[in-house]
């Protein structure tokens, strides 16, 4: 069986100094982000035209928050998260395809994105440090059914020699073409 395997590691480092407010309510904070991922994915050719992809990837952060003025304190966040992919992918002729995938993704929040100006409006004042912030997940599914309709309209119907599409409408991921050359 034919396949391509990939393995790999990254390591990212970023720093934000903040310096926000308004006379008499000026904040400083320093927020350090460290992060560590590896991933892993491979290709496999099941048989001529039908492939397999597969992959994942782990994450392990590092945020420190050193608050230095308003409110001093010293905060730290070590989240950790996954994500991974499976798909098919039969190739049809040599520029197209037909592919289903799912996938499980995330992102952490950027440094910037901890942080709101001060703000201060009568007696109301808002903004500073928010560390109620959690890493977005979100899980997919991709079917070619809106590529593969635009790709039939351009078929010339005698280049077709048969064509069947079959959509059911409990699962987009059951959609099939057979017999375009």
């Amino acid at each position: 069986i034919e396949n391509r395997f990939i393995l790999g590691a990254d390591y990212w480092k970023h720093i934000d100094e903040i310096l926000s407010g308004y006379p008499g309510a000026e904040d400083m904070i320093n927020i350090k982000k460290d992060s560590f991922g590896i991933y892993a994915t491979d290709t496999i050719k099941i048989i001529k035209p039908l492939s397999l992809n597969i992959g994942t990837r782990t994450e392990w952060a590092k945020y420190i928050f050193d608050q230095q003025a308003v409110a001093k304190a010293l905060n730290r966040k070590t989240p950790v998260e996954y994500a991974y992919d499976v798909g098919l992918d039969f190739k049809y002729n040599e520029k197209s395809s037909i592919y289903a995938k799912y996938d499980r993704s995330f992102r952490f929040p950027a440094v910037d994105e901890w942080y709101n100006a001060l703000w201060e409006f009568g007696a109301i004042k808002g903004g500073g440090l928010n560390l109620d912030l959690k890493p977005q997940k979100a899980h997919m599914t991709t079917t070619p059914v809106p590529t593969l309709l635009k790709q039939l309209k351009q078929i010339k119907r005698e280049d077709a020699q048969w064509l069947v599409l079959e959509t059911t409408s409990h699962a987009l991921a059951q959609n099939r073409v057979w017999g375009i050359p």
